[in-house]
């Protein structure tokens, strides 16, 4: 194989760092997502003179950060799981790898 040996423990420190970023990321966009959609409801509320204008456009302004948030919640998992199922090449010992990676190795 091209990438025998690939877990040294550079790659591992490396793709540690990034499974910790992806993880993070998936915790704060759902966060993020309830704090924006409550302040933008709230606002529509408190400011709403009758005029549905704004509160169509707010949930058409939810709508939209909902399937973002969906979208960067699920492509790094879709991801993991294509790259892990794949047996080509060094791809599943680079996806092993990111599995098993964590930051206590550091």
């Amino acid at each position: 194989m091209i990438l025998d040996g690939v877990c040294t423990s550079e790659l591992s420190s490396v793709l540690a760092v990034v499974r910790w970023i992806v993880n993070l990321v998936k915790l704060a966009v759902p966060i993020l997502l309830v704090v924006l959609a409550t302040f933008d409801l709230a606002k529509v509320v408190t400011n709403s003179k009758g005029d549905d204008s704004e509160t169509k456009k707010a949930v058409k302004t939810l709508i939209t950060r909902i399937i973002y948030g969906l979208i960067i919640y699920f492509v790094p998992i879709i991801i993991v799981w294509l790259f892990t199922s794949i047996r080509i090449g060094g791809v599943s010992d680079v996806m092993d790898c990111y599995n098993n990676a964590s930051l206590q190795q550091l």
